[in-house]
């Protein structure tokens, strides 16, 4: 599944799936499409068009997919915590 990068996605529904997706089957089943979706949404915290309060939202959101793939235990674990602090931090930036 491809998503249109020239329009923000819906953060909070994608999140969501990954979440339910996680803990029903485990996010190492489902690390790449994590990954995937993970990379789609950081490309909607850059939008020119999103206001501060919007950012902090799709960075939270992002950050929770990132946090997820940490927990997995793989190697690129401690990549993927480095992704979820950055992202906290753009959502805390934008309070």
């Amino acid at each position: 599944v491809r998503l249109p990068s020239d329009a923000p996605i819906p953060s909070a529904a994608l999140s969501r799936a990954c979440r339910n997706l996680a803990a029903a089957e485990g996010a190492d089943r489902y690390r790449e499409l994590l990954e995937d979706a993970l990379d789609r949404i950081e490309i909607d915290v850059t939008h020119p068009k999103l206001s501060p309060p919007g950012r902090r939202h799709v960075a939270g959101h992002a950050a929770l997919i990132a946090r997820l793939l940490a927990r997995s235990g793989e190697d690129t674990a401690p990549a993927a915590l480095d992704r979820a602090l950055t992202l906290y931090r753009i959502s805390f930036d934008a309070l």
